[in-house]
C-alpha cells in the first residue's frame, strides 16, 4: 500500500471538487437572488412612492441580470479567473449608486448628506455574504475591501460637497449646551466620518469572518476529497464492505497483528511459452483479462487483492478483519475463478484464441498482517508459513494435474463454518503431498 500519492493528480482531484461546488455555489447563490430580490421588490413598492420607485426597481433588475450573466458564463465555460472579482464589484457599485445618487424619477430627493443615514450600506452584506458561494476567501475579502472603499470615496466626495458641514470637534463644540450639541450633529448637512470608518471597518470584519468560514469550507472539501481518494486505494486492495469497514474503523494498519485467514494464490499454467509467442500489446491484454477476472472473484467474495505476481495473483480472506466466513469465502472465490476463466476460454475458443489453463491453491492457518516498507513506500503484508503453504499447493496443481488444490486445514475450517452453498460436497480427497519446505505432509483435496 503506497504512502507516497502522485500529488499532482491528488491536486487535480481537489481542483475538479472545488469547482464542482463553486459550480453548486453559483447556482445557489442565483437562487438566492431568485428569492431574496423579489422580497425586496415588496418592499420597495412598500417603502417609497410612485414613480420614484421604479429607479429601484430597476436596480432589482440590475442585480438579477448580473446573477445571471455571472452563471451564464460558466455553464457557457467563457467565466474566467478575473470574472471572480468582476461581478461582486459590480454588485457593490449598482447598489452605491442606487444610494447615493439622486433618484432621477422621484418628485422630491433627499439631500446626498441625508443619504449617508439610511442604513442602505446594510445591503451590501448580502453581497458579501453571495460571495461565499465562490469558496473562494480571497473572493470574499475583495468583496468587502471593494465595499469599502467605495462606500469610504462615496461618503468623502460628499463631504467634500460646497454645502456639507465638516466633523464638529471639541473646539468649536466648547460652550454648547447638550441640546444645540444635538441640533448640530443631526444637522441636515452633516457628514459624519465617524460613521463612514465604522461602515469600512464592519465591512472588513465580516469580509473577514465569512473567509475564514470559506476557508474551512474549502477544508473540509480537502478532507472529504482525501478521504475518497483513501477509500479509491483501498478499493483496489480490499471489496467494498472492507472499504466501508476499513473507513469507519479507528484501528491503523500499522498495527501488527496474529489471526487466522485464508490465503489463496493463482498463476495461468505455462505462461512463460506462451509470453515467447506473443506481441508484448497482446500478452499485457491477456494478462489484463486475467487479473480483472480474478478481482471481481476475490472482490465478489469479500477478499483483499494481495498482490499481483506478474501471471498470478495472491489473494486473503480474512484481512484486515477476520469474519465468520473467510474458509468458505476462499473455496467460493476459487471456484468463482475457474468457472470465470472457463468462460473465458470459451470466449477464446470463438475468436480462434488458445485456452488460458491456470493453478490454484488454498490454505487455511495464522499469518502476521501489518505495513512493511520504508518512509518512501509502504505495502499492506500477509506474513507466515500459511502462506508459504499456500504457494507450494498452488504449485502442486502441476504434479497432481489438477486446476484447484486446497489444504485439510481450509476444508476444516469451512466445515466448521458451516457449509450453507454446498461448496465442500464439490472437494474430493487427494493422497497428501510433501510440500517443499515442509517436513510434513499436507493433504490436499481437489475441486471438481
Amino acid at each position: 500500500m503506497t504512502t507516497a500519492p502522485d500529488t499532482s493528480r491528488r491536486d487535480d482531484r481537489l481542483q475538479e471538487s472545488f469547482l464542482a461546488e463553486e459550480e453548486i455555489g453559483l447556482r445557489r447563490g442565483l437562487q438566492l437572488r431568485m428569492v431574496a430580490l423579489p422580497v425586496i421588490a415588496i418592499w420597495i413598492v412598500i417603502e417609497n412612492d410612485y414613480p420614484g420607485l421604479l429607479f429601484f426597481e430597476f436596480s432589482v433588475i440590475c442585480f438579477l441580470l448580473i446573477g445571471m450573466a455571472q452563471y451564464y458564463l460558466w455553464q457557457r465555460g467563457g467565466y474566467r479567473e478575473w470574472h471572480r472579482y468582476l461581478f461582486p464589484a459590480l454588485d457593490i457599485t449598482v447598489l452605491a449608486l442606487i444610494n447615493f445618487l439622486p433618484n432621477p424619477l422621484a418628485d422630491r430627493t433627499f439631500s446626498p448628506q441625508i443619504l449617508l443615514r439610511f442604513d442602505n450600506e446594510l445591503y451590501a452584506f448580502l453581497v458579501i455574504g453571495t460571495a461565499a458561494f465562490s469558496y473562494r476567501p480571497r473572493v470574499v475579502l475583495w468583496t468587502g475591501l471593494y465595499a469599502s472603499i467605495v462606500w469610504v470615496v462615496a461618503t468623502l466626495i460628499i463631504y467634500g460637497l460646497p454645502d456639507s458641514l465638516g466633523v464638529l470637534t471639541n473646539s468649536n463644540t466648547d460652550g454648547m449646551s447638550m441640546e444645540e450639541l444635538e441640533l448640530a450633529l443631526l444637522h441636515p448637512r452633516r457628514v459624519h466620518l465617524g460613521r463612514m470608518g465604522r461602515q469600512a471597518l464592519v465591512f472588513l470584519l465580516t469580509a473577514g469572518t465569512v473567509a475564514a468560514f470559506v476557508a474551512r469550507s474549502r477544508e473540509l472539501v480537502r478532507d472529504h476529497a482525501d478521504s475518497e481518494r483513501r477509500r479509491s486505494n483501498l478499493s483496489r486492495y480490499f471489496s467494498a464492505n472492507m472499504v466501508e469497514q476499513l473507513s469507519s474503523s479507528d484501528d491503523s494498519l500499522e498495527t501488527t497483528k496474529h489471526q487466522n485467514v485464508a490465503v489463496l494464490f493463482v498463476d495461468i499454467v505455462g505462461f512463460t511459452g506462451l509470453s515467447e509467442s506473443m506481441p508484448a500489446d497482446t500478452l499485457i491484454r491477456l494478462l489484463r483479462q486475467f487479473h480483472a477476472r480474478v478481482q471481481r472473484a476475490v472482490f465478489d467474495h469479500q477478499g483483499t487483492l494481495d498482490k499481483y505476481l506478474g501471471d498470478g495473483a495472491m489473494a486473503t480472506f480474512g484481512t484486515p478483519t477476520p469474519t465468520k466466513r473467510d474458509a468458505t469465502n476462499a473455496l467460493q472465490c476459487a471456484d468463482a475463478i475457474r468457472r470465470s476463466i472457463a468462460q473465458w476460454n470459451r470466449e477464446r475458443h470463438a475468436t480462434g484464441e488458445s485456452p488460458i489453463k491456470i493453478g490454484i491453491g488454498a490454505h487455511y492457518g495464522a499469518v502476521v498482517i501489518g505495513d512493511i516498507g520504508g518512509d518512501q513506500r509502504l505495502e499492506f503484508a500477509v506474513l507466515g508459513d500459511t502462506v508459504n503453504v499456500a504457494s507450494r499447493i498452488e504449485g502442486a496443481t502441476r504434479e497432481f494435474d489438477a486446476e484447484c488444490l486446497v489444504s485439510e486445514e481450509l476444508v476444516e475450517a469451512a466445515r466448521a463454518e458451516g457449509d450453507s452453498c454446498g461448496i465442500l460436497e464439490r472437494l474430493q480427497p487427494r493422497r497428501s503431498a510433501s510440500l517443499r519446505g515442509r517436513s510434513a505432509e499436507t493433504r490436499l483435496w481437489e475441486m471438481n
